[in-house]
């Protein structure tokens, strides 16, 4: 109980007295029904009063409220969830302030562009088998086709790979432990840079010194297989963890309709790695949509994704090629 002598407490009524988010958004979710978060406070929900409207969003940020576009239609009921949500999580009926034209063209906007990235998805993902049937084709028949012969002795493969890259490049060749952060040691930093050559002195080697790759050339005097030291893209690789070798080969029989096919490499395991010339960055962001849905790996954007050389020995198996396309020299 408050003593005559206490001051009154001025805190603003729209002040949220449940401070842990999570419960914010759990209380949230059982007033107007589940909400596909996009950030800890902000998430698309069904509308209160007309389910069909696809334009509704929440916000738990300062004043807790549920907006939705139509705004005539469905306001009744809007407001009544809104002074709901406003007492149980904030104690207050405060109003938020109207957007502005510019904040609602923005929220369409990003809005139009999220269900577009999902139609694309689901459109990936309801084709996925049609590529599977139309393309369809084997690990046989892709080194068949292959336009440029593929040395007979597996540990050559490695030299064949490398005759991809411009000789002056510097690219990572290495294992687990071949690259060290910043904060490493210098004996460390020195260690490091070692996996860090240009092509020209990598194909000086008479065989692969370690089992992985990266399609991306980085600066010179590197010891870090980050992000910040690649360069550039070459190539973009292609692969699954989920599709089998055949299934594989038909996806890379389909995508070569957009980017041209440089190499195919087997990793002695279960899976193929496919080299792509990377497409233009409009097309790599659709592809950033389209290729995880058809169960591809999403790693494979990251310009520093290590994957596997040829000519190099897996498990007593060499990691070999398939597929060579050496036509003109590439020019990353």
């Amino acid at each position: 109980m408050m003593m005559p002598s206490e001051k009154p407490n001025t805190k603003s009524m729209n002040e949220n007295p449940i401070k842990s988010t999570s419960q914010q958004r759990a209380i949230t979710e059982l007033i107007i029904g589940a909400v596909a978060w996009e950030t800890e406070t902000q998430g698309y929900c069904t509308c209160p009063g007309e389910p069909s409207h696809k334009d509704c969003k929440v916000f738990l940020d300062k004043v807790p409220t549920v907006f939705c576009f139509h705004t005539t239609s469905c306001k009744p009921q809007v407001d009544a969830t809104n002074l709901a949500l406003r007492r149980v999580l904030s104690g207050g009926c405060g109003t938020r302030p109207p957007l502005t034209a510019a904040q609602r063209r923005e929220w369409q906007r990003r809005d139009a562009e999220k269900r577009k990235k999902m139609e694309m998805a689901a459109s990936a993902t309801r084709g996925l088998p049609i590529v599977l049937d139309v393309w369809k084709t084997s690990v046989d028949l892709m080194r068949k086709r292959s336009p440029s012969p593929i040395p007979s002795n597996p540990v050559e493969h490695f030299h064949a790979l490398l005759s991809l890259f411009p000789s002056e490049d510097v690219i990572w060749v290495g294992d687990t432990y071949s690259s060290c952060s910043d904060d490493a040691t210098e004996y460390e930093k020195v260690r490091c840079r070692g996996f860090f050559r240009t092509v020209g002195e990598w194909s000086k080697l008479s065989a692969a010194p370690a089992n992985f790759t990266c399609p991306s050339v980085f600066k010179t005097g590197s010891h870090s297989r980050s992000q910040a030291n690649a360069l550039f893209r070459c190539f973009l690789v292609v692969e699954s963890d989920v599709h089998s070798k055949d299934e594989m080969c038909a996806i890379l029989e389909w995508l070569q309709k957009w980017m041209r096919l440089r190499a195919v490499v087997d990793t002695g395991g279960k899976s193929l790695h496919g080299w792509f010339e990377p497409p233009q960055p409009t097309a790599l962001t659709e592809f950033e949509i389209i290729l995880p849905a058809m169960k591809l790996d999403p790693a494979l954007f990251r310009i520093s994704q290590p994957c596997r050389m040829p000519g190099a020995m897996r498990d007593g198996k060499y990691q070999h090629l398939v597929y060579l396309d050496k036509g003109v020299r590439h020019a990353c």
